[in-house]
């Protein structure tokens, strides 16, 4: 759920003493008393409205757009080229993780001839 006051889409959470409210409850709070400080504000639920990620893209900045005819936010975020020592992380990070499986294999099989060589 995401908030919008004076118009602007925020991500805020929901006050405690409102959770468990249904949302439409949340996406009109003028009924409740301003001592509160929420008479002013709404809770809409978030569409994700973000491009699907390529091979080394990572997302960027977020923009929240708040679609009134549907009662929801949109946020969408950019997609943005990872640098080359982003990628070389997770080319380091992906070898790693391949190697420990090798090692991990290994030591089965090494258990396992053992096992059949001392049945022989």
């Amino acid at each position: 759920m995401i908030k919008i006051q004076n118009n602007t889409a925020t991500r805020e959470p929901i006050p405690d003493f409102l959770v468990g409210l249904a949302p439409e409850s949340l996406a009109d709070l003028s009924w409740t008393d301003p001592a509160l400080g929420v008479s002013d504000c709404k809770w809409w639920p978030e569409h994700d409205g973000s491009a699907s990620l390529g091979e080394h893209e990572v997302y960027g900045e977020e923009t929240l757009t708040i679609d009134a005819e549907n009662k929801r936010v949109v946020s969408s975020r950019a997609v943005i080229a990872m640098t080359q020592e982003q990628i070389d992380a997770l080319a380091a990070e992906q070898a790693a993780q391949l190697q420990a499986r090798k090692d991990a294999l290994t030591v089965q099989i090494t258990a396992l001839q053992n096992q059949l060589a001392a049945m022989e």
